[in-house]
């Protein structure tokens, strides 16, 4: 019974957890979004598509930092790639899906 509880509550605290974690990555996502289409107007939609397929939190804060400081679309552009690239090989390692 104390076990049943114990299993309960911590299950709960790991989906709060996990619920949380997906919110920040949703708002970082959206950041470096807006702060591309703001700073470089001209990139292109499917660079803003690589950039919404980064699913690592740590990842995309990186990102916002390069983003933030380029003063180039074609350093952008690098940057997002690579980023992207990263993303892709992490999934595939970790077998994750997200």
């Amino acid at each position: 019974m104390r076990s049943d509880l114990f299993t309960l509550v911590y299950g709960e605290q790991l989906a709060d957890m996990d619920q949380e974690r997906h919110i920040w990555r949703q708002t970082t996502q959206h950041m470096v979004e807006q702060v591309v289409m703001n700073r470089f107007p001209q990139a292109s939609i499917r660079l803003l598509g690589l950039a919404r397929d980064i699913q690592q939190l740590q990842t995309l804060q990186q990102l916002l930092d390069i983003i933030l400081t380029v003063d180039d679309l074609l350093t952008l552009e690098h940057a997002i790639r690579r980023a992207a690239l990263a993303s892709q090989a992490y999934r595939r390692t970790s077998g994750k899906k997200t």
